[in-house]
């Protein structure tokens, strides 16, 4: 039978049939094959950049076309040997043929050698070759196309394919760089340079996996998994469905989904997209979350993030069904906000699901927000205290009070007991709100007590109330069944809901509680310092799982927590999540192939050239107002790329690169504007004054740099982790010591010597050397007053600790002693005396000796960015290392530092 690729697009310009007219076909004939050679058909139908569009009407046909047929089903005279089943063909000659045709590129392999004979075609097909020769081919000619599944300006043209070698199916995204941008070209835009980057650093049985991204000349390409149904097309299944199966079904792929979901906030991302068109299910029935387009990486402690830019249109069909997903804090423009936003578009995804109807089927921002408001109630300032001070909200917003989850759960299941709450609630959906009750109504009917109450705790206005994932995982509605004995609700109180009876089923412990008007807490209560193990061995990572039956309220509030105490509100993150996220980075920076662990410079490049590069990315920076964490990304990459490079680097080259790298981490870590014609590299140009940098030389460094380096672009940097520690320590990035400690840490950026040490340890230094210097500083000038007033907010068990002795050289940080007393045994842990001593004396002749020799190199960019710390700064006559040191060790490396 014939091998051959199976098209369902057979008006796809980009096929090639070569021919190959040898003359007669008897006498193209080859022994054991009875098709000419002129009439076999080539291996591969390959990809043509310049083909024409379907239309989306053609796109619609010919989708609900094929939608019967199975993506497996191969035609009738179609066969995928596995060379795997043939022994006899791992002979010698195969293993020949194998060498010779790794050498050649993938149309000689598919177009020419494959359809000469049986045994070349096999060869063809072999895994093991095409594992080879991945190493340097296109991902474009590793795939066979089998299908167009969509196209879009933003998202671009998405393929089905078949990856040649090993059968697997996968999705090509294809994006046209100039048309995502009206028309001009300017690089990689922000929502394909996140998911490339992000998602290559996922693994999880439900998150989508990824094979690769790569640059076509104007197009960008990336290669991830296939699943062949999404969850708009399994709403639809669940409509036929009894409703104790569609329940049961929910139950099962919210859990998933759940558990995909909680994997990435604590790799220290928020999904933002979650819609029933991004989560999908496999044919094993696995659900799995993709498109990370809108992906943002978390910052400890929380940062502005990207809110939903403005359009200069009216949206589209599929923007105004986005809209239906999203958080009000989204809406308003809220610029801080955690991963909650994703447990709120899950609690609207849940409704969908159950009902078959949105919950929000808005048709505009203003819409959207009045429907959130006319259901669960106007926020106020005591519920959520930061709201008038969003950019999009109004105290002349109309005031509705919430409904009362609980209590339409009481009218619907406890009837005719409830005939009060039913009362009270039809008077409070007076004059305008009839058919909002109504459809809580059906929504109760539906899910049940337990399912009201879960979404009771994800559509909630103000974050601060809302459930996070970990949270949700251990509700009720997750937990196995109860049985069907007989329980009351005789703890209700007094009054009507005293006199409630239930005598079908028992509710669970906490549903009953949350039924009867009782406050209920499922979050962390008691914390303590985590134990040794987890920082030893990160991958033992402990994540949320649903409680056993026997599980009730009160031992769950009382399980003690093994992370260490909050640095930051817990309202919006957890300290559970905090933990797993700074291990995530410690993992990164750990990683055999880091920037911080393959750090070289290039032939003829010299740590001086480095400095050079270096302060000009920190003055350009500073000239464009980005944030300090982009300027210590850009030196991230920007060492990265060095540390590839083999041969020399031109010098009218390195300051192309060094501008490229700081742009690249200003498209990836900044506020995005995507909705907008982007003209960055034009912009990047006329800030570097006087470098003769053109938009034409950076777009085809950028072009070069991101396939080299992977486009793995989330690195953990000093700043990261001097932010996490910081807010760890209890202190600020914006009093007396966080100022210090961020002109310490961006002086580090030009050290090369400091290169040797990991960012978190270099971070830790930061820290240490700013509250030493200044408490010196404050001791010198008020002697009586050994703090400043930024320091005098410490926590009531550490008041004691100002009464102690701190001389100039002690060694003893009053501002520290949180961290010292709570935070240091776990965080410093994988701390060894002798690097630590190292990089900590290395911070200190970086201070007193390479600084002056900056300054006499002109490289001023660090000095003018903090110049009035940087005047005001002053040193003592010796640092006191050793007693310094014992900040930064945990209680078992401390014994080997001298007193």
């Amino acid at each position: 039978m014939a091998l051959k690729p199976r098209s369902s697009l057979e008006d796809f310009h980009g096929v090639e049939n070569i021919s190959h007219n040898l003359g007669d076909d008897e006498e193209n004939m080859q022994p054991g094959r009875q098709t000419p050679i002129s009439q076999r058909r080539p291996l591969q139908q390959r990809f043509n950049f310049n083909c024409m569009a379907l239309s989306p009407t053609k796109c619609r046909k010919q989708s609900h076309g094929l939608a019967e047929e199975s993506p497996l089903k191969l035609a009738k005279d179609e066969v995928w040997i596995s060379p795997a089943k043939l022994p006899e063909m791992r002979s010698g000659t195969f293993s020949l043929w194998l060498e010779v045709f790794r050498r050649l590129g993938a149309r000689d392999i598919v177009s020419k050698a494959a359809p000469v004979c049986r045994q070349w075609r096999d060869v063809a097909q072999d895994r093991e070759l095409w594992a080879l020769a991945r190493q340097h081919l296109r991902l474009v000619d590793c795939h066979v196309m089998l299908d167009k599944v969509v196209e879009r300006r933003s998202k671009g043209r998405i393929f089905k394919c078949r990856a040649l070698g090993s059968g697997d199916i996968v999705m090509l995204r294809m994006v046209d760089l100039e048309l995502t941008n009206a028309g001009r070209d300017d690089g990689m835009p922000t929502s394909f340079l996140r998911e490339a980057a992000l998602l290559s650093e996922l693994r999880h049985p439900n998150v989508i996996r990824h094979y690769g991204a790569e640059i076509l000349d104007k197009r960008g390409v990336v290669c991830s998994e296939f699943v062949y149904e999404n969850w708009t097309s399994w709403f639809k299944r669940l409509e036929v469905k009894f409703p104790c199966q569609r329940m049961e079904d929910i139950k099962g792929n919210f859990s998933q989904m759940l558990r995909g979901l909680n994997y990435l906030h604590h790799q220290g991302l928020m999904h933002r997209n979650l819609k029933p068109d991004n989560i999908f299910i496999d044919e094993l029935g696995t659900v799995k979350v993709g498109d990370f387009t809108t992906t943002r990486m978390l910052d400890i402690p929380f940062q502005a993030y990207t809110p939903e830019d403005p359009k200069e249109r009216d949206r589209s069909g599929r923007e105004m069904r986005r809209l239906w997903y999203r958080s009000p804090e989204l809406i308003i423009r809220e610029e801080i906000y955690g991963p909650k936003v994703d447990t709120w578009s899950v609690g609207c995804l849940f409704v969908e699901a159950a009902t078959g109807r949105p919950l929000f089927q808005s048709d505009s921002e203003i819409d959207h927000l009045f429907r959130i408001f006319r259901l669960v109630g106007t926020p106020t300032l005591a519920n959520w205290p930061g709201v008038v001070a969003a950019k999009n909200f109004s105290p002349k917003f109309p005031m509705y009070q919430g409904f009362s989850f609980a209590q339409v759960a009481r009218a619907e299941s406890l009837k005719p007991q409830s005939f009060e709450d039913q009362q009270r609630l039809w008077l409070q959906a007076q004059p305008d709100r009839e058919e909002m009750l109504h459809q809580l109504i059906q929504i109760a009917r539906v899910v049940g007590v337990d399912g009201m109450f879960l979404l009771d705790r994800l559509i909630t206005a103000a974050p601060l109330s809302r459930a996070g994932v970990e949270e949700t995982l251990r509700m009720p509605f997750f937990a196995p069944s109860f049985g069907s004995e007989q329980g009351s609700l005789g703890s209700f109180g007094q009054g009507a809901q005293g006199r409630l009876q239930r005598n079908v089923q028992s509710f669970h412990p906490m549903t009953e509680l949350w039924l009867g008007g009782r406050p209920v807490r499922l979050e962390e209560q008691r914390e303590q310092r985590p134990q040794p193990k987890n920082l030893e061995n990160p991958e033992a990572k402990s994540y949320a799982t649903p409680p056993t039956p026997a599980t009730t309220l009160a031992n769950i509030g009382s399980a003690q927590s093994q992370y260490p105490p909050m640095a930051i509100p817990s309202s919006l993150i957890t300290s559970e999540m905090v933990w797993n996220i700074l291990n995530v980075m410690l993992e990164q920076e750990r990683s055999p192939s880091s920037v911080f662990a393959t750090w070289s410079l290039p032939p003829g490049f010299d740590a001086n050239a480095r400095a050079v590069q270096v302060d000009f990315i920190i003055g350009l920076a500073s000239s464009m107002n980005l944030r300090a964490s982009t300027a210590h990304l850009a030196c991230a990459v920007f060492d990265k790329y060095l540390s590839l490079q083999e041969k020399p680097v031109m010098p009218e080259q390195i300051k192309v690169v060094a501008a490229t790298c700081l742009k690249v981490s200003d498209i990836f870590g900044e506020q995005s504007k995507e909705y907008y014609k982007q003209e960055n590299s034009v912009e990047y140009t006329e800030a570097a004054v006087g470098k003769s940098i053109t938009p034409s030389q950076m777009l085809s460094c950028e072009k070069e740099i991101l396939p080299k380096l992977g486009f793995k672009l989330h690195h953990p940097t000093i700043r990261w982790f001097l932010q996490c520690y910081i807010a760890y320590a209890r202190l600020s990035m914006f009093d007396a010591v966080g100022k210090t400690a961020s002109f310490i840490a961006d002086l580090m950026l030009l050290d090369f010597e400091l290169l040797l040490y990991t960012p978190s340890l270099k971070a830790q230094c930061a820290v240490l050397m700013a509250a030493f210097l200044v408490q010196q500083e404050a001791t010198l000038h008020q002697p009586h007053q050994p703090l400043d007033k930024a320091m005098k907010s410490l926590p009531n068990e550490d008041q004691s600790d100002k009464c102690k002795s701190i001389g100039p050289l002690q060694g003893y940080l009053s501002c520290l002693a949180y961290w010292d007393k709570n935070i240091r045994d776990a965080v410093c842990r994988a701390n060894v005396a002798v690097d630590a001593s190292m990089c900590l004396q290395a911070v200190v002749r970086m201070l007193l000796d390479k600084r002056r020799e900056w300054k006499s190199l002109q490289l001023n960019a660090v000095e003018i960015k903090h110049a009035q710390l940087a005047r005001a700064l002053a040193y003592p006559d010796r640092f006191p290392v050793f007693k310094l040191l014992r900040y930064i060790l945990s209680d078992h490396q401390r014994s080997l530092v001298p007193e």
